[in-house]
């Protein structure tokens, strides 16, 4: 178990995945050399519980504390890569950067947090692979604040951005406008619908036009969801 979680932040900080046959060569040319001292200190149990509670860690770096914890409370040790590992996530929750998450948290609008619900949604409701750890902080935790780092890889984008328009911009349809397919849709099966909901659906595209609506094609029992680009007013 503890191979397994060493070697999976060793991915995570390197970008290397290695097979099992060579992965302990791995480890030992890159795990870095600690004194005794530092591997025994009686300390570690302390800077350990601190670094659980720091904000902003994600669901690996809870767990990897959690886990190193408890053995360094049985075996009054850690390892040199447990130890390396640690120090990678103080450093990247230090102090001060501690700090700097509680003066982006003291500016963080409802309005902020109501666009990156947005953008989270849309990479939830596509099985994004990106991002998962925040996506599911966003969602389900209502008072999660994101670091200003995260925050700007998150939200400030193109994407992100294209998202939030697409989903507050204001209808160009109202609900019980008769629609046809535009110029862009050429493989439609049906002729004309009429809009049933053209709010609250999550946007799977960031360009202009990619805000969706839910229509009832006429002759049809099911509903289709298209994007604005892809229908017009039926003349």
């Amino acid at each position: 178990m503890l191979f397994r979680s060493l070697m999976a932040y060793y991915r995570r900080w390197t970008g290397r995945s290695h097979s099992y046959n060579n992965t302990q060569d791995v480890v030992q040319r890159e795990v870095p050399q600690f004194s005794e001292q530092e591997l025994t200190d009686p300390a570690l149990t302390d800077r350990i519980k601190n670094l659980v509670s720091r904000p902003g860690l994600n669901d690996w770096e809870k767990n990897f504390l959690t886990s190193i914890g408890e053995y360094q409370l049985l075996k009054k040790r850690l390892s040199a890569g447990q130890y390396g590992a640690m120090r990678k996530i103080e450093e990247k929750h230090s102090d001060e950067k501690v700090a700097k998450h509680k003066e982006f948290a003291d500016k963080f609008t409802d309005e902020m947090r109501e666009n990156m619900k947005i953008v989270a949604g849309v990479y939830r409701a596509t099985n994004s692979v990106y991002h998962k750890d925040l996506v599911k902080n966003i969602l389900d935790d209502d008072k999660f604040v994101p670091t200003e780092e995260q925050w700007n890889k998150f939200m400030n984008n193109k994407y992100a951005q294209g998202y939030v328009v697409n989903v507050k911009v204001a209808p160009k349809y109202n609900i019980g406008d008769t629609v046809a397919p535009s110029s862009l849709d050429k493989f439609s099966q049906w002729k004309a619908a009429i809009v049933v909901q053209n709010s609250d659906i999550v946007p799977m595209s960031h360009a202009a036009g990619g805000k969706r609506y839910m229509i009832l094609p006429y002759g049809e029992t099911n509903t289709v969801i298209v994007e604005e680009r892809a229908i017009k007013f039926l003349r």
